[in-house]
């Protein structure tokens, strides 16, 4: 498993910022889209999201035996 984050492309980013807008365009906006706006624009929100990802797992794999 990589633990290191490791960015999109430009590329990948632009394209889902072109689906929030398209979307936000239609529908307006919500919480959600205002969630995947900040990760597309800010690339210390994305590894920040990434980090809370991996602590998710991680938490689930010392604590697999509570349950």
């Amino acid at each position: 498993m990589n633990m290191k984050f490791k960015d999109y492309t430009p590329e990948q980013i632009k394209t889902k910022l072109n689906e929030v807008i398209e979307f936000e365009s239609k529908y307006g906006s919500n919480t959600t889209t205002q969630a995947w706006r900040k990760w597309c624009e800010s690339i210390d929100y994305r590894k920040r999201e990434f980090d809370f990802r991996q602590a998710t797992v991680n938490l689930f794999k010392h604590n697999n035996n509570i349950i």
